[in-house]
């Protein structure tokens, strides 16, 4: 509220309650990086849960390796900037 500038957070919660109801439109207007993540939560999980990284170790590293981080942090500087430009 201070500096007028919306994080790359805002809207989530709201993205998220979209979701649950199955109004994917609504929830890219909340928040465009919440209805893109939730694939790759859940392919994270599974791969932990479900021993998946015994399985697909290749997709593992592929997804969730060190590269994959600065991807993902990468994703949502950008989409922080994007949002406030536009």
């Amino acid at each position: 509220m201070i500096t007028g500038l919306e994080c790359p957070g805002c809207g989530s919660q709201r993205a998220i309650h979209e979701l649950l109801h199955f109004r994917i439109g609504e929830a890219f207007t909340q928040n465009a990086v919440v209805p893109i993540a939730i694939p790759y939560i859940f392919l994270g999980i599974y791969l932990d849960l479900f021993r998946g990284k015994e399985k697909y170790p290749r997709l593992e590293r592929f997804f969730f390796g060190k590269w994959a981080g600065i991807i993902v942090v990468v994703i949502f500087i950008s989409y922080w900037i994007l949002r406030n430009i536009f």
